[in-house]
Parts: structure tokens; sequence; C-alpha cells
């Protein structure tokens, strides 16, 4: 474990640091500038808490989650060095459609944020449904969890009909099954609308 500016990262990961820095500084402002009431926010793929922690600064309530070991450690010690932040309930889960367990299925060994979870019988990590939480509100979902954002989704179907929180998802071709490349998948496109009628 290192520290980037004030954050704890994974010792071998220096990909991730300024990526999420860079990556907030172009989609903060902008996500909260869409979402009216800031009471809310589940973020799924909490990484090393940068997310969510700036997340707390705007909304009243932050539920995160991070189902890998070694990533996990760092986002709690982020977290803990900041006691003044009181705001972030976080889970070493994963989220997806069904409650079950899973394993890591790592895309790249030096970049923590391209890691992701599959299901599989023999795994050690717990995967819940958002729906499963039974929240009280949400007014924002933010996804970033490396190709696994229509599993989330369809296990966060119920909160979604209720909430109709603003949500914000990587699609960029990692999605299995759906196609796609960086510019995206028109086949997740076309079912965010039909299914969630959101465009």
């Amino acid at each position: 474990m290192y520290k980037y500016k004030k954050f704890w990262f994974p010792e071998n990961d220096k990909e991730t640091p300024p990526a999420v820095n860079n990556e907030w500084k172009q989609k903060g402002k902008v996500v909260l500038s869409f979402v009216k009431n800031k009471n809310v926010v589940v973020q799924a793929g909490a990484n090393a808490g940068f997310f969510p922690i700036n997340l707390a600064k705007s909304f009243h309530k932050v539920i995160t989650f991070e189902p890998i070991p070694y990533i996990w450690d760092c986002l709690v010690k982020n977290i803990n060095d900041r006691p003044h932040i009181d705001n972030i309930t976080f889970y070493n889960k994963g989220v997806g459609s069904q409650n079950s367990v899973g394993s890591q299925d790592l895309k790249r060994k030096k970049n923590s944020g391209a890691s992701s979870i599959k299901y599989d019988v023999s795994g050690n990590i717990e995967i819940v449904t958002i729906d499963s939480l039974e929240l009280e509100g949400m007014d924002l979902l933010w996804l970033d969890i490396e190709g696994f954002e229509v599993e989330a989704l369809i296990g966060a179907k119920k909160t979604i009909q209720k909430y109709k929180p603003v949500i914000v998802l990587e699609n960029k071709g990692l999605i299995k099954g759906w196609g796609g490349d960086l510019n995206g998948s028109k086949k997740l496109v076309r079912w965010m609308k039909t299914e969630f009628n959101y465009n």
C-alpha cells in the first residue's frame, strides 16, 4: 500500500491513482449537476475510496461497495483516515442480479481499477442485489464495475423504478454479450430505454 495525493492505493498499482483523480475532475461536477436531491447515492466500484469520499461532500448518505479484499483494505484505511466523514456506509461485497458468491476477474495486474467480479460458486466474494438493501431513497446510482453493470442494474430494478435516480455507468464495450467498443454499446442504450425508460 502506498500514498498518492493523500489516498492509499495497492502497492503495485501506478495506473489507477492518476486515472481516478482525472476522472473525478472530468465527471464529478457534471454528474452532480443532473442530481436535484442529494440525499442518497449508491456507488459501486469504490476502489480505494476516491469517488465515495468526494461524493460524501455533496450527499447526505453514501452507500458504496468494493468486493476485492486488497482494494477494500485501502478503502477502509482512506475512510478511517478521515474521521470527519461519517456519512459513508461501505460494504466488502459486489453488486449483481442475485444474492450469490463470486470471485475476482482481474483484467490488468497493475491496475486495481480494472478489477471485476464473476459469479463463481467456489468463490469467496459475497454478491448482493441493490434491491435487497430495501433503501429508503436513491437519488444517484453510479456504477463503475468493469462490465458487471447490467447485472447490477437487474438487481436494482425495483429500487430504480421506485426512486428514478440519475444513473451513471460505464458503457465502453466491457459488458460481455452486449457488443460495443469505447464508443459504447447501442444495444445497452436500447435496453436501458426498454427496461427502465431511461435515455
